[in-house]
């Protein structure tokens, strides 16, 4: 959040979260995207939040055979309890497949993402909702109610982003990259290979890395406290077509001191 967004100072913000946060526990969901919404409005109470629904196959699939699903659920509660915005250009997507006989590749690159064409359905889907939002603007931004945390205090995350760029200074293996990477990334941290390793400590309970999933990728050894090792790759099938930047979570729920790369 502070990385990507709050230090832009943004007045308006789009949030999509019921796609790609199916695999989470079903208090994780709530409590994660709620986490999101808090730090949001407790750096500016004026921010507009708008909540998203988009549309794939796979969540059409579980849309026909169970009604709704859980993360929908949990974005739709939550949307309520912090009185936002919610529109649901998904909708539109679904109907205009529906309408050309089904082919989600009509639309889409894969199913999932969107085509030129897939865009345009988005685009104007988007046009009419914020036509509808916006036929009303207050003079004066005025600050919002943060109410208490729908899944209590204790279930709130105030986790820290951490640049490994910022913490490999003097640490023999790992070097920064000032080039642009897969035309996607600015810059990137490579490892010289096996054998490169860094120590990072911190007090917590939860530690992830945010990184570059990629075909020429490869696997991490990660050590908790000089005990518990676990092996985490950053290659997955999806990297077949694209590179991405993806997450995980290698320890979760623990005090953590100390951890070796």
């Amino acid at each position: 959040m502070e990385h990507d967004l709050l230090k832009y100072e943004p007045n308006l913000v789009f949030i999509e979260f019921a796609t790609n946060d199916l695999a989470l526990s079903h208090k994780e969901q709530y409590s994660f995207y709620e986490s999101c919404l808090r730090r949001i409005l407790q750096h500016d109470p004026t921010t507009e939040i708008v909540c998203v629904f988009v549309a794939t196959k796979a969540t059409e699939e579980k849309l026909l055979k169970f009604g709704e699903f859980s993360t929908r659920v949990a974005e739709s509660v939550l949307a309520y309890h912090y009185g936002l915005d919610m529109i649901d250009p998904g909708e539109n997507f679904r109907r205009a497949v529906a309408l050309s006989g089904g082919d989600w590749m009509k639309y889409t690159t894969d199913e999932t993402h969107p085509n030129d064409e897939g865009y345009l359905i988005y685009a104007a889907a988007m046009k009419k909702a914020l036509t509808r939002l916006l036929a009303e603007v207050p003079v004066d931004l005025t600050e919002k109610t943060i109410p208490a945390p729908y899944m209590g205090e204790e279930n709130i995350t105030y986790g820290n982003f951490v640049e490994v760029r910022d913490i490999i200074d003097g640490v023999n293996g790992w070097n920064v990259i000032d080039k642009p990477f897969k035309k996607r990334f600015p810059y990137y941290v490579s490892a010289d290979g096996v054998g490169s390793e860094m120590n990072f400590e911190f007090d917590g309970s939860t530690f992830g890395i945010y990184w570059i999933m990629d075909n020429e990728s490869g696997i991490l050894e990660v050590t908790l406290d000089g005990k518990e090792t676990k092996y985490i790759s950053a290659w997955d099938e999806y990297c077949k077509s694209f590179s991405r930047a993806g997450y995980v979570f290698p320890f979760k729920q623990i005090l953590i001191y100390r951890v070796f790369l």
